[in-house]
């Protein structure tokens, strides 16, 4: 995807990744997005603890057969089945460059992945943690622009892993203190072997009425692992459910 391009439809892909050194290897994670009674459940539960649970939309991995597997190999699987309403409009928004990433020396956390999600509710809190100077001129103007008595920005961090995985997003519920985001990451077929952080950026509307006090994630990252993390867990490293 091109860094350049600044506000995408919904279902546009974002992500920010630092390469390291490069080797192709093959099989990984997600899947656009189509419309599932079954992803509802448990979409309002309390989060207080960063938990792990199953998709609820039961991707499958693909099986190419033939001689060029590569060839029929959907990097977005993991998000194929995936409800898409109901949802407050967002944009989403590359080429943005964090002051400080949330994940920064948590690189040892490697099993069960380390996540962080930040709500953004002010132009105070934008420039803290996004660094608008080493943003392309495209985002920042995009974010210089935001109306924070109509919109908030989201910032969302995962990793570790490879940089040829991005994050997707497909829904952003309103909740009565706050908002839900549900998404998935891709899982290209031939990936980087590095080992690097990621993110992704949205302009997301304010939910009508309600206060806007927690940004909560429902994130799919492989057939059988849905992580679920919140803005006040700072970051998490989720559980498996008890």
């Amino acid at each position: 995807m091109d860094d350049r391009t600044s506000v995408t439809s919904r279902r546009a892909l974002l992500t920010e990744t630092t390469l390291a050194f490069v080797a192709v290897t093959a099989g990984c994670l997600e899947g656009p997005a189509a419309s599932n009674p079954g992803d509802e459940r448990g979409k309002n539960e309390p989060l207080e603890t960063p938990v792990v649970d199953e998709p609820p939309h039961d991707p499958e991995r693909p099986n190419p057969s033939g001689e060029e597997p590569w060839e029929e190999w959907n990097d977005d699987y993991l998000g194929e089945g995936m409800a898409t309403e109901p949802t407050v409009e967002f944009d989403r928004v590359s080429g943005v460059r964090l002051a400080e990433s949330m994940l920064a020396g948590r690189a040892t956390e490697l099993e069960g992945g380390v996540y962080s999600v930040r709500l953004l509710a002010s132009e105070r809190d934008l420039e803290t943690v996004v660094d608008l100077e080493k943003t392309d001129s495209d985002a920042r103007t995009a974010l210089e622009s935001v109306d924070f008595d109509e919109r908030i920005v989201i910032v969302v961090e995962s990793g570790y892993g490879s940089s040829s995985v991005a994050h997707r997003w497909v829904r952003v519920e309103p909740l009565e203190n706050g908002i839900h985001l549900h998404g998935y990451e891709t899982n290209p077929y031939e990936q980087t072997a590095d080992a690097s952080p990621r993110h992704s950026v949205l302009i997301v509307d304010r939910p009508d009425g309600g206060a806007l006090e927690v940004a909560r994630v429902s994130q799919t990252v492989a057939e059988d692992r849905r992580v679920h993390y919140a803005s006040t867990d700072g970051v998490a490293t989720p559980q498996e459910r008890s």
